[in-house]
């Protein structure tokens, strides 16, 4: 019996110390590649073609939902899931992520059990 392949998340935030969380959370269980903003993010998933990206919205140098329309529009990346992880809580903001193409859409702060359900739920066990 082989084992299976590990999952590929790209994390795209620029605050360090939420991307230290998103290492303790989930570098057990997946392999993960992080960006502190908007151009180098796209620079790594075009490269990592990952199963996941998790993507803040407020980031330099590319806002996340310009990030989210330019995973959407690469035939490559098409299979990618996009959760939006996010302080704005607004209606208008999780409708637009919807509207551009995201899976998900999760408000911080979070819950570690609620990421990785919602993870779970977007790539399976």
């Amino acid at each position: 019996m082989t084992a299976q392949a590990r999952k590929r998340i790209v994390v795209v935030e620029d605050d360090p110390l939420i991307r230290m969380l998103y290492d303790t959370i989930l570098s057990k269980h997946y392999d993960l590649e992080q960006a502190f903003d908007g151009d180098s993010g796209l620079a790594v998933i075009r490269h990592s073609v990952p199963d996941l990206a998790i993507i803040d919205i407020s980031l330099p140098k590319m806002h996340g939902f310009e990030l989210c329309q330019k995973v959407r529009r690469e035939e490559s990346l098409r299979s990618t899931k996009i959760l939006f992880v996010s302080g704005k809580s607004y209606a208008a903001d999780i409708k637009t992520a919807k509207e551009i193409g995201a899976d998900d859409y999760i408000v911080k702060p979070f819950q570690p059990d609620e990421l990785r359900g919602k993870i779970a739920s977007l790539l399976g066990p």
